[in-house]
């Protein structure tokens, strides 16, 4: 029922969906689109549902949805004293992956979000995101975090798909068919730590089930350049939206800055 309401009555940012996915897209028709359309706020719907059963969901229900695969790409880099940079974008469920993260990698895991003003939804996604033991950061506590030697290796989450609100020191690339500015901290900070660098791709296998899994794309961020670092992130993240571009959250407006 709520998807009937999203898509044909309020026809919930109709208009940025599908000029997102034409500009991205320029070869689909329109019918193709419009599929791509109707799965996505499918999903949508199903997401806002899944956020809210964060809040009473049990960890013997979310293991059962959420599933971790070739994790011995996580632990060979362990047994070699790597911290990780674990690469990644807000697709599929990004909030069930942070959930149990913690509970299936061989090492401590970080992840940076930024302050939310409401007490409530704060303690309550700070709550749900901590509740297997992942640690937070405040995106504004980075710099600090990094500027100090590793005493114990690590694995930090880095979503670095949205759009900049910033356009100093971003990373400038053709990504779907579009001039697109990316956040680099993920790159900065891996050369930093010299940390190892992984893709994670999260998978929606059917409905209310995903699937996470990990693509290393190199051993020594010190060892490549920002650009160069920011070109493979890009090349993942692309490859990934081509195969199933409905479980991208394609009514945030991505492409509002454009290069000066």
């Amino acid at each position: 029922m709520f998807y009937f309401f999203l898509h044909y009555i309020f026809r919930y940012r109709y208009e940025v969906i599908y000029k997102n996915l034409s500009n991205s897209f320029p070869e689909k028709t329109t019918s193709e689109k419009t599929a791509i359309i109707k799965k996505y706020y499918w999903f949508l719907t199903d997401l806002m549902a899944e956020n809210l059963k964060a809040m009473t969901i049990s960890d013997s229900e979310i293991e059962q949805r959420v599933t971790y695969k070739n994790i011995e790409l996580i632990e060979e880099l362990v047994a070699k004293n790597k911290s990780i940079s674990i690469l990644t974008a807000h697709y599929g469920n990004f909030e069930w992956m942070l959930m149990t993260i913690n509970k299936h990698l061989p090492l401590q895991v970080f992840s940076f979000y930024n302050y939310i003003a409401n007490p409530y939804f704060r303690d309550e996604i700070i709550n749900n995101r901590t509740r297997n033991g992942l640690k937070l950061l405040l995106t504004n506590e980075a710099y600090d975090f990094y500027k100090n030697p590793i005493e114990k290796i690590y694995a930090n989450i880095f979503a670095s798909d949205q759009s900049p609100s910033n356009l100093k020191n971003v990373y400038w690339t053709d990504f779907l068919n579009q001039d697109t500015a990316f956040l680099t901290g993920a790159a900065r900070y891996s050369q930093m730590h010299d940390t190892a660098i992984v893709y994670m791709s999260i998978a929606q296998t059917s409905r209310g089930y995903y699937e996470i899994s990990f693509k290393k794309i190199l051993d020594n961020a010190h060892e490549h350049s920002r650009d160069e670092i920011m070109k493979l992130y890009v090349s993942a993240l692309e490859t990934q939206i081509k195969q199933q571009p409905e479980y991208w959250l394609w009514s945030h407006k991505r492409w509002k800055k454009k290069r000066n």
